[in-house]
């Protein structure tokens, strides 16, 4: 901005007199238009105001429009048209500052609002598109990237409260993958929609649990499993206005399509598959190659974390699961 500035000021000169006068362009006739060639000029039209640089009848070089609205910018023309380095100060106290073409905000700028947020990143014929930071007034931010004037694409954002977004948006919304992490600790990984937790995703908890299921616009729904810092598990299905067929002591019995695929592999595989999940951290008793409650308590947490999915009773994806344990060794 520094280059900008500098700009600006010899704009400032230019126009009203504070530097050389060889560097000041003579007056255009006062004949009309017609001849205004090389020449500094003003124009009025329907209550507004240019005042600057004249080549081939049209605004070329610098000047200053002044719009009987209030709204007023300083900078570059060619061809009539706001072009180059420039700032467009508004009536309603906003200031945007930066590069123009053909009339319209296009590279590197920043935008400065009346109640101190500001956008620092790059436009696009004139909306914000690529690398942009967004600093609201109230300290909270965003930087990521931008397309159409809107978060589109990976973003990071910081709230005012201290909870941080990391991940997928769309239309200024969380969409896709994403982590939010609350200011007391707590962690989402998972995907989103619109907004709100949507699909698959994981909590933990700042006091040692976890949780694993499926979400619908912010709600739990379908199987989920949760588990206590002390080691205590539970399986439930959840619905939009209950929770229920909970299971502890017999979880294993939930998935048989799972369990008959694992007791198909031999007793080595089976070891092996145990031995894998020990190793990643989710499996914390001796590998014995038996199925149980605390096989498919691992399984889960390693198909929730590596391929956001925990319906184990597909065929297909429990196969495919099961086989990546396997082939790791």
């Amino acid at each position: 901005m520094k280059n900008l500035s500098v700009t600006f000021c010899l704009v400032i000169g230019m126009l009203f007199g504070s530097v050389s006068v060889g560097l000041s362009l003579p007056p255009c006739p006062q004949n009309g238009m017609a001849s205004w060639h090389l020449c500094e000029g003003i124009f009025i039209e329907n209550g507004d105001t240019f005042r600057g640089d004249f080549r081939n009848n049209q605004k070329n070089g610098f000047g200053k429009y002044t719009w009987n609205n209030g709204d007023m910018f300083l900078g570059d023309y060619k061809n009539d048209k706001k072009n180059g380095a420039g700032v467009y100060s508004y009536a309603t106290g906003d200031i945007f500052e930066g590069t123009f073409l053909d009339g319209l905000a296009h590279g590197r700028g920043k935008y400065s609002y009346s109640d101190g947020s500001k956008f620092i990143g790059i436009y696009n014929n004139g909306k914000r598109t690529g690398l942009g930071k967004i600093i609201f007034h109230d300290s909270s931010k965003f930087e990521g990237q931008f397309l159409n004037g809107k978060l589109n694409g990976f973003g990071k954002a910081k709230f005012v409260n201290g909870d941080k977004y990391v991940g997928q948006w769309r239309d200024d919304k969380q969409l896709g993958h994403g982590v939010y992490t609350w200011e007391n600790g707590d962690v989402y990984r998972g995907n989103w929609e619109r907004g709100k937790l949507s699909g698959h995703g994981s909590f933990s908890y700042s006091n040692g649990s976890y949780f694993y299921g499926e979400f619908d616009n912010g709600a739990k729904i379908g199987w989920g499993l949760k588990l206590a810092p002390h080691g205590y598990a539970e399986l439930c299905e959840h619905h939009p206005s209950e929770i229920k067929n909970c299971l502890n002591s017999n979880i294993q019995e939930i998935f048989p399509v799972l369990k008959d695929i694992f007791n198909a592999y031999s007793g080595d595989d089976r070891r092996g598959i145990q031995l894998q999940l020990k190793k990643a951290g989710f499996y914390h008793i001796p590998v014995d190659g038996i199925w149980g409650r605390d096989s498919l308590i691992a399984i889960m947490r390693y198909a929730s974390d590596t391929f956001g999915n925990i319906k184990l009773n597909n065929p297909d994806f429990a196969k495919t699961l099961l086989s990546s344990l396997t082939k790791i060794r």
